[in-house]
């Protein structure tokens, strides 16, 4: 072939053009490899929050909870929260209290029942009265039953305890209310000091406390099993 030949051939070469839709074709591809697409800020968000749901919704639950706990603990009986605040004292007694110190929480909550009940008082919610006095005495009730059970007592913390709930008993009778008798109560306190006297009465005493002792016996044969266990106390810390 000489050149003439060839140039012509190579002339005919140009003249071959590709199909439209493969032309079409093969340019978005590029494009695509090349282009990035755009994304919106919104996309971006949204895409941050899909990854991060479980957390989040966590912790709107959790300062749901927080914002909740306020509520619960100044709810009274009676109120909507109530049940769950009776339920949290519960687990807490259950899950999280030791057994040498249940009669101590028991106590704690026989006490604040009747602070409970001071506050209805005070400030006239006379619907609330019924359901927080017995709430008080199934507290003092369940405090009566730990007392009886309880192997080995601190008898430094059920007088504390014991007392304030004297204060609380008065303060709630000066307002007018009668919260009941609480005669399970009164039995599980007359058998510690019973149980208390006994092991005061196997040692021997030296004159000087003999006064002691009599003043815990008039204590405890009136009644006054709060006293008569503060008078034991007092002759245990003077051996």
């Amino acid at each position: 072939m000489n050149d003439k030949q060839l140039i012509n051939q190579i002339q005919l070469l140009k003249q071959i053009k590709p199909r439209q839709d493969w032309v079409v074709s093969v340019k978005s591809q590029i494009l695509q490899d090349e282009v990035q697409p755009s994304v919106s800020v919104t996309q971006v968000f949204s895409r941050m929050f899909l990854q991060l749901r479980p957390a989040f919704v966590s912790l709107v639950v959790l300062v749901a909870i927080i914002g909740t706990f306020g509520f619960v603990q100044n709810s009274l009986p009676g109120d909507l929260l109530y049940p769950v605040k009776k339920v949290a004292e519960q687990g807490q007694a259950k899950f999280l209290v030791s057994e040498q110190d249940i009669v101590h929480y028991k106590l704690e909550m026989a006490n604040k029942r009747l602070e409970e009940l001071t506050r209805i008082a005070q400030v006239n919610q006379v619907k609330k009265l019924a359901p927080a006095i017995a709430e008080f005495q199934a507290n003092v009730a369940e405090a009566a039953e730990n007392l009886i059970k309880a192997k080995d007592l601190n008898i430094k913390e059920i007088v504390a305890d014991t007392q304030k709930l004297e204060e609380n008993k008065a303060k709630i009778e000066a307002l007018g209310i009668v919260i009941g008798e609480t005669q399970e109560f009164d039995n599980a306190m007359k058998q510690v000091v019973e149980r208390e006297l006994e092991s005061i009465e196997e040692q021997v005493l030296a004159e000087s406390r003999d006064q002691a002792l009599i003043q815990i016996i008039q204590d405890y044969e009136a009644g006054n099993y709060s006293q008569a266990l503060e008078g034991i106390l007092f002759l245990s810390y003077s051996e």
